[in-house]
């Protein structure tokens, strides 16, 4: 089997689905740092999912959350965890990082210009943006449309408050002066079948479940 897809079959269990969509999210994410040197900030990272799997002896790895107990969890993995509300600031100088996660975030936050400013300016010149945000026009979504309900997205899945596609996550981030280097999915799904796949092409992202972008400043 081809390691850019698998194809599986699914059950009804939900958090089958679910797992597999942040197992392969994160694989995808990671490809896009493999030529990333110095020091890396997660910003709203929780316990670390993604960068525990940067630290390293050659960068330092900052982590910034408001939930006290996952940052607990993140020192652990050799994360340096900043308690700090991203709504508001971030609390670092200008130029400081050479590379920011901001993944699965956007979708919770109602100013969301406001952090893309605050996560630029901490970015040093040439910097890099590694960014997710689900997708509210994936295939499983038109599919579960034409049938009249929600999309993935905006119902089942957490406190989101703003919806993503494709178009909107790019447009918004050359707006903001990046230049888009690179774009992933991690899922495909087709709900009639039950059929997941594992997508790792470089086409199609606006039909997977989450949208992964490298960009650079």
């Amino acid at each position: 089997m081809s390691n850019k897809y698998k194809l599986f079959q699914t059950d009804d269990n939900p958090d089958k689905w679910y797992r597999n969509f942040h197992i392969e999210r994160k694989k995808r994410t990671l490809e896009l740092t493999k030529d990333i040197k110095g020091d890396v900030l997660d910003v709203g990272g929780g316990e670390g999912f993604i960068s525990k799997e940067l630290v390293s002896l050659e960068r330092k790895v900052y982590i910034i959350d408001i939930i006290p107990s996952l940052l607990e969890k993140a020192q652990g993995s050799g994360l340096i965890p900043i308690k700090a509300d991203i709504k508001h600031e971030i609390p670092f100088e200008d130029e400081r990082f050479s590379c920011i996660l901001l993944t699965e975030i956007l979708e919770h936050i109602f100013d969301t210009d406001k952090l893309i400013m605050e996560v630029k300016r901490v970015l040093k010149p040439n910097g890099i943006l590694i960014l997710s945000v689900p997708n509210v026009s994936s295939l499983c979504s038109r599919i579960t449309m034409l049938k009249g309900a929600l999309p993935n997205w905006i119902d089942n899945y957490g406190p989101h408050i703003r919806a993503y596609n494709y178009y909107s996550i790019i447009n918004q981030l050359k707006k903001h002066g990046f230049t888009i280097e690179q774009v992933k999915t991690n899922i495909i799904f087709i709900p009639k079948i039950r059929l997941l796949i594992k997508w790792n092409f470089n086409c199609l992202q606006n039909l997977g479940e989450s949208i992964v972008v490298k960009a650079r400043k």
